[in-house]
């Protein structure tokens, strides 16, 4: 086995993308810059970086995201019956699987022409 051959050794994203580095002859950031897919990387490059990825098995790790026992209820106007009704029913079941339940209104902080999902996201909630 040649050293390109042989597999990375176990250990941190970083290390591993450091040895894919010096396999490629490219710094740790134009590493980074294939793994996370972005584009500022030449074809050329990103190809030999790409092939030594498959070749060796670099896997990303991924992020760990914090998980809640917590659903948020979104409305775009708590007025009326209808949110009030919506509300009890899903409070029940949360109470059932044991999850807490957080209630936002959109009316207030939505921007003229945004619609609730962009609002949403934007307000960088993981679930």
């Amino acid at each position: 086995m040649t050293a390109i051959e042989e597999p990375l050794a176990t250990g941190s994203a970083s290390s591993q993308a450091l040895t894919l580095a010096e396999l490629a002859g490219v710094s740790m950031a134009t590493v980074s810059k294939v793994v996370n897919g972005r584009f500022e990387v030449g074809p050329e490059t990103r190809a030999l970086i790409e092939g030594l990825i498959r070749e060796h098995g670099y896997r990303r790790q991924r992020r760990r995201v914090r998980t809640t026992r917590l659903i948020e209820l979104v409305f775009h106007e708590l007025a009326g019956d209808y949110p009030i009704e919506v509300i009890k029913g899903v409070r029940q079941v949360a109470r059932q699987h044991h999850l807490g339940v957080m209630i936002s209104e959109l009316v207030a902080v939505t921007p003229p022409g945004a619609t609730g999902s962009r609002t949403c996201s934007a307000t960088a909630r993981t679930g």
